[in-house]
């Protein structure tokens, strides 16, 4: 902690004013030690505002009783499945990498208690309707079924789950809820409601990218619930999204029209993300760069492809001067917080 600043102004009837040195080494007698004091019962008070503060994040960043009603309803409705569940399982990976990547941010940036509980609460809840939907319709995309973020508010409320909340907490969890698959946030939010979905958006990015990557470069066929059904054609490609990432701008899942419309959409998110250290964790995990690096180099994605690489080398060869290297997920539970 930084000494406080020296006192400049006439002293006040309580405080003697500080002593400056003599030139021969020594304090004035009797005119050091109240400075002293000054000083320490500052540093003290500081110490202990410090460690109250960590202490009522500690319990408000606690939604464990949260997690485990979330681990006994997915539970639940997975065991409604008739037939393939694997997709319902990579949901329930996902909401708890979700968490992680939330409490890494919240970690990192300054948050009030109550903005950084809900946040945690959004981020786990973010995609409750998931279960829903997919036994529904047996799709995870929204044009075709459901709006997945304004039924998880409609699910949350009618399970009760948030009920114990404060109503601030419940409101700008649900909120968040409501509006993290939106395309872009809309403008007048309340702060902590504009917060917590702008957490839970950037962590869901963060693990839609692991997910994209372990599926489309790994040896294995991928599941095409995860890639929405595109078709992996090389001779269909969307202008749109080529434009987009072009532009510098996020591209929008309504314009994709292939399985490599996707790679280069999500290249694209990194000009979406809110907070240093998603951008960061973007850069340095790495699945973006893998993504686009099976693009073709050729037209029509080859300009689109190197521009994007381009950026995030230079943008990974800043954080490796800097030595930033983001924490590994589920390193934040307890760090900065015990």
């Amino acid at each position: 902690m930084q000494k406080p600043p020296t006192v400049t102004s006439p002293p006040h009837k309580n405080f003697p004013a500080p002593v400056t040195n003599s030139g021969s080494g020594n304090f004035e007698k009797g005119k050091a030690r109240p400075t002293l004091k000054l000083h320490v019962g500052f540093s003290l008070s500081c110490h202990h505002a410090l460690c109250g503060v960590k202490k009522r994040m500690r319990q408000d960043t606690d939604i464990s009783w949260h997690e485990q009603w979330f681990a006994a309803y997915a539970t639940r409705e997975r065991a409604k499945a008739r037939g393939d569940a694997t997709p319902l399982d990579l949901k329930i990976r996902h909401t708890q990498r979700v968490l992680d990547n939330a409490r890494a941010v919240i970690t990192e940036e300054t948050f009030m208690p109550d903005t950084a509980r809900a946040c945690l609460l959004a981020a786990l809840y973010h995609d409750i309707a998931r279960f829903e939907q997919y036994l529904r319709y047996g799709t995870f995309k929204d044009r075709e079924s459901c709006n997945h973020g304004l039924l998880g508010v409609k699910i949350l409320k009618g399970e009760k789950c948030l009920a114990r909340e404060k109503d601030t907490v419940r409101g700008a969890a649900l909120a968040a809820v409501g509006l993290h698959n939106r395309f872009a946030l809309p403008r007048g939010l309340p702060e902590n409601v504009g917060l917590a979905a702008w957490v839970v958006r950037d962590a869901d990015k963060l693990d839609i990218l692991r997910i994209m990557d372990e599926h489309l470069s790994g040896p294995m066929p991928y599941c095409p619930t995860v890639v929405l059904s595109l078709p992996d054609n090389a001779d269909i490609c969307s202008r749109t999204v080529i434009e987009a990432a072009l532009a510098g701008r996020v591209a929008a899942y309504a314009d994709l029209r292939s399985v490599n419309d996707f790679r280069l959409l999500l290249g694209t998110w990194f000009f979406d993300l809110r907070f240093p250290a998603s951008r960061n964790r973007f850069i340095l995990d790495g699945h973006a760069r893998r993504l686009l690096a099976a693009l073709p180099d050729i037209p029509p994605y080859g300009q689109a492809k190197n521009f994007l690489l381009t950026l995030f080398e230079g943008q990974g060869a800043r954080l490796k001067q800097d030595g930033i290297q983001p924490p590994p997920p589920g390193s934040t539970r307890q760090r900065e917080l015990s």
